[in-house]
């Protein structure tokens, strides 16, 4: 439909109205662009009224994306700060070396490509995590899940034997991830924090409480 920018002074925004089958305004960020999608019954007016209740979420969601997409940022995989090295390419991927991480994506797909780097990662590191821990506390192998949420690290689902993980635990030292994959599996016999739980949690893991620390520390 049409082009505006959004300025505050720090950050300059490009934003694209188009008409979306929906029955509400919205507006998506992605590679620090905005895009408000209007209804087929509403106006460009209606779009513009929207963008100006939300216009400072959307230069701060602008702002947090272009610092984890620019290619001389940096972005933090298990306790470290990775170099991000971008490729334009048909497919997601991407490769950890050393001090680089390199990722491949389709052009105006990079939050898209960091996201699902971080849900790999942790994917792999839970499923690893809780079939060994599982083992030495005693505890049947449940099924496990990564979710994009940030109100928890992990959480346990016991009557359904499930347990959930934030992606973004991936962000963490290793050691702070198996204290939380210990933390959840625990529950499945105490279903409290009380002190009889974290005696369960130090029989697996001693030194869980400056593990612990780790969660705070990045």
């Amino acid at each position: 439909m049409t082009t505006a920018v959004l300025q505050d002074g720090r950050i300059c925004v490009e934003v694209d109205f188009v008409k979306a089958r929906r029955r509400t305004v919205a507006v998506v960020v992605r590679d620090g662009r905005a895009q408000v999608r209007i209804p087929r019954g509403k106006t460009l007016a209606d779009g513009r009224a929207y963008l100006d209740k939300v216009s400072a979420w959307v230069l701060r969601k602008a702002e947090e994306q272009r610092a984890r997409m620019s290619p001389e940022g940096t972005f933090r995989l298990w306790g470290k700060d990775f170099a991000v090295e971008w490729r334009v390419a048909p497919r997601y991927g991407y490769t950890v070396g050393d001090e680089t991480l390199t990722v491949c994506c389709p052009e105006g797909r990079r939050e898209e490509a960091l996201l699902r780097v971080r849900r790999a990662e942790t994917s792999k590191f839970v499923a690893d995590a809780v079939r060994e821990y599982a083992a030495r506390t005693g505890t049947p192998t449940p099924a496990v899940k990564v979710v994009n949420v940030r109100g928890y690290y992990g959480k346990c689902f016991y009557k359904r034997g499930e347990l959930r993980f934030a992606a973004g635990l991936s962000r963490y030292p290793r050691e702070a991830g198996e204290y939380v994959v210990v933390h959840e599996l625990v529950h499945f016999a105490v279903q409290n924090h009380s002190a009889a739980f974290y005696a369960e949690v130090a029989k697996v893991m001693p030194d869980f409480a400056a593990r612990r620390r780790l969660l705070k520390k990045y």
